[in-house]
């Protein structure tokens, strides 16, 4: 329910700022944030394809199954007869690596880069995999000058104490 409300906070913002964003990006762990997030976009007429999430604990046909059934149990509770298709769960596993918890090369390097140009630190299990799949996408292409991309972060400092040897200058 809080990321339904995170949803709505969001379309309030850009329609403040008079912009529209092109992408909205979450980790998918449990699914929870993705659905939660879709269903809040649902409720409000737009599109839930816009939200994207990057997988960290298995294939993306599992989190999608999952995050699909969420989501409409989320529309469901809140009273909402609308529905949710396949088409709308969009989700990615290439930054999975080796598995859930497994530091990646990409992961590394968002981390770092988030740190040492916003000082922002991401979780290296969850957060840090989607935002090496946001920057892999921008460097595919993907955006234009212009467009604007809203990345969710949903943790941070914590994780890192558990991953101190990934991080350690080399």
């Amino acid at each position: 329910m809080g990321y339904v409300q995170c949803a709505i906070e969001l379309k309030a913002q850009a329609e403040a700022l008079k912009v529209a964003f092109r992408r909205v990006y979450v980790a998918n762990g449990s699914s929870g944030t993705h659905a939660g997030v879709s269903a809040g976009f649902v409720l409000q007429d737009v599109d839930p394809d816009i939200v994207k999430s990057f997988a960290v604990m298995g294939s993306a046909r599992g989190a999608r199954r999952a995050t699909m059934q969420l989501t409409q149990g989320t529309l469901n509770l809140l009273g909402s007869d609308r529905s949710i298709l396949e088409s709308d769960i969009l989700i990615d596993d290439t930054q999975i690596g080796e598995g859930y918890g497994l530091p990646t090369q990409a992961m590394r390097e968002a981390v770092r880069l988030l740190a040492r140009t916003e000082g922002v630190l991401l979780d290296p299990v969850y957060s840090g995999k989607a935002f090496a799949g946001l920057l892999a996408d921008l460097r595919r292409g993907l955006y234009v000058g212009g467009d604007n991309v809203v990345f969710i972060m949903t943790g941070g400092t914590p994780g890192l104490f558990a991953y101190r040897e990934t991080f350690q200058c080399e």
